[in-house]
């Protein structure tokens, strides 16, 4: 089930054209949020319509109900509140008004146990987890890859993007996503954050 927060009319009636093949149960008492039915349930939630503390609100959701997938949606997006909303527990994190096709992208993630962020957050996060320089060993560790995957994924755990990893080995981006699949694939991880993490936490 998929519900739906907002006291904007507007953002409502753009996340319910987005999402038009998707039935949305809209909400529009903050009491009733902690009546929903939170198993294989998504809640797409536009902070800025809540006048007091939305982390609070969260958190105190996500209490009630452990259950419950959480989609942040934010006029103004940045790095620190995209953290912070992670750290307590939101499984997605966005613009108010991205693209209906990023919208069901991040929805389909999520409902498949994934946590989806927009792009720069994700590099963010990355180099602020990724700070220790690579070892000697690093080869050693990453024998599964073949040379342009192991490039990828180093690129990757430095906190480069996509475009930026196929600029510095000059080739063409899907060349460069069509790598890193495969270095997903390979080490039985979803994106490029758990890339990071599995990076720095096997090659200390």
């Amino acid at each position: 089930m998929y519900y739906l927060y907002s006291n904007f009319k507007d953002v409502s009636k753009y996340i319910i054209d987005s999402l038009s093949d998707t039935n949305i149960v809209k909400i529009d008492d903050v009491s009733k949020l902690f009546e929903v039915d939170a198993e294989n349930s998504l809640l797409i939630l536009h902070i800025n319509s809540y006048e007091k503390n939305s982390l609070e609100l969260i958190e105190q959701l996500l209490k009630d109900l452990a259950d419950l997938k959480i989609l942040a949606l934010s006029n103004n997006t940045n790095f620190l509140e995209g953290t912070k909303l992670l750290q307590i527990g939101v499984k997605g994190y966005g613009s108010t008004y991205m693209h209906g096709v990023h919208l069901k992208q991040a929805i389909d993630l999520i409902m498949s146990e994934n946590v989806w962020i927009y792009p720069e957050l994700a590099n963010h996060l990355i180099k602020n987890i990724t700070k220790s320089s690579v070892p000697k060993n690093y080869d050693e560790q990453l024998e599964k890859l073949s040379q342009h995957e192991k490039e990828c994924a180093i690129l990757v755990s430095n906190g480069n993007s996509n475009k930026e990893i196929a600029s510095l080995l000059k080739v063409q981006e899907v060349t460069v996503k069509k790598h890193l699949s495969s270095v997903y694939k390979k080490f039985e991880l979803k994106n490029r954050i758990e890339l990071a993490l599995f990076l720095k936490s096997n090659l200390k």
